[in-house]
């Protein structure tokens, strides 16, 4: 008996990881995936908004609002960083925070396309199987 095989994620992404959150759910990791892709960037321009006014707990509230956003999607290192730096809030140790902050921010827009190209090679895989 044939299986249907199973969709593997780009090198990008955590394949295991998202292997086991959507277990071959293309469609509903389609939606995730677009939801991240279209949100990101006004989450992104918020944030910038209150760690340029120095509001350090907007910042962490935001924070761990986009965490998982970018666990979603496979992103954990990304998912990690910004866990160290809602932490380093938390604790009140903000002497780096900016920096961290625009760190983060450039590595989440960097990861839009490849997001984008991901959920064009689900949907691929979804129309031909």
């Amino acid at each position: 008996m044939d299986k249907d095989p199973v969709f593997q994620f780009s090198e990008y992404f955590d394949n295991d990881f998202l292997q086991a959150l959507y277990a071959n759910n293309i469609s509903y990791a389609i939606d995730l995936f677009e939801i991240v892709c279209y949100a990101t960037t006004p989450d992104l321009i918020s944030i910038s908004t209150y760690v340029e006014a120095a509001d350090w707990d907007r910042v962490r509230f935001h924070l761990h609002r986009l965490k998982p956003d970018m666990s979603m999607v496979g992103l954990l290192p990304l998912s990690r960083r910004i866990k160290q730096l809602e932490t380093q809030l938390l604790f009140k140790n903000t002497a780096t925070a900016a920096a961290d902050f625009y760190d983060i921010q450039s590595a989440m827009l960097a990861a839009i396309p490849y997001v984008r190209e991901e959920i064009n090679r689900m949907k691929l895989y979804l129309s031909s199987h």
